[in-house]
């Protein structure tokens, strides 16, 4: 009788067990597949945390390294954009590899705030490839240039598309394009392809709008939330892309 009693009662203790585990893990997955970064970092002032970037010895160091290389104007913008990082207002892209050391060190300073695995994980990866805009895009940051700089004029061929474009698809259908900061697209027929984000590969699917530019649904890994991009394809060697149709900072080119 004895014997019967302790198995009934680690039966049921392996029962409640099995239980809680399973609640946990089908609450742990909801949780990753519905936490975007910028969803997980809504409640922190990221800009503020920023701040303290410009004084980083490390960060002060390898800037210094590029600086020198720049031209008068890359130099205006890098210190324009650091001002403004020190003043809370968040990064700005000044199209020089100083965005890479910030992009880098933002991801760097993000992590410890960061508990979501597959948050955690994108800031990995951004820490790793250095892409400013494509990492400003995940946490809803604006990827904008410093406030004082003067505008250029917008032409058919800018970063932010004006009119309708022609589009030819064998540009890009059956291809594989890299963006700058190591990310490939494979546009495959029937409106499917494969993204590849660090170690991340996801499947994605595209078509074609009447604008001319081409509309991408997917995922930056397997558990963040669904995200929407848009390409324009200028010719079947030079391709811009970014999360909104009249902002396209990012660059890609076929491999």
């Amino acid at each position: 009788m004895h014997s019967s009693h302790l198995i009934r009662l680690w039966t049921c203790l392996m029962s409640r067990i099995l239980v809680i585990l399973i609640v946990v893990s089908a609450t742990l997955g909801t949780a990753a597949e519905n936490q975007g970064l910028g969803r997980v970092l809504s409640g922190v002032d990221w800009r503020k945390l920023a701040s303290a970037i410009p004084d980083d010895p490390e960060f002060q160091s390898s800037v210094r390294g590029v600086f020198g290389a720049l031209t008068p104007d890359g130099q205006r913008k890098v210190t324009e954009s650091i001002n403004g990082l020190r003043e809370g207002k968040g990064p700005s892209v000044t199209g020089t590899p100083v965005d890479t050391l910030v992009a880098k060190k933002l991801a760097q300073t993000l992590s410890p705030v960061v508990f979501d695995p597959e948050s955690k994980n994108l800031l990995t990866v951004f820490e790793a490839n250095g892409s400013l805009t494509e990492l400003l895009d995940s946490i809803g940051g604006k990827a904008s240039a410093p406030t004082t700089m003067i505008q250029p004029t917008i032409q058919p061929t800018s970063r932010t598309p004006t009119a309708k474009q022609s589009v030819n698809p064998a540009w890009f259908v059956s291809k594989t394009w890299v963006a700058e900061s190591g990310t490939k697209w494979t546009f495959s027929e029937g409106g499917v392809g494969a993204k590849v984000f660090g170690n991340n590969n996801t499947t994605f699917t595209w078509k074609l709008q009447k604008s001319g530019l081409v509309e991408v649904l997917g995922r930056d890994t397997l558990q963040s939330p669904p995200r929407t991009w848009f390409v324009q394809f200028q010719s079947d060697s030079e391709a811009l892309y970014g999360t909104a149709e009249k902002n396209l900072p990012n660059k890609m080119r076929p491999q």
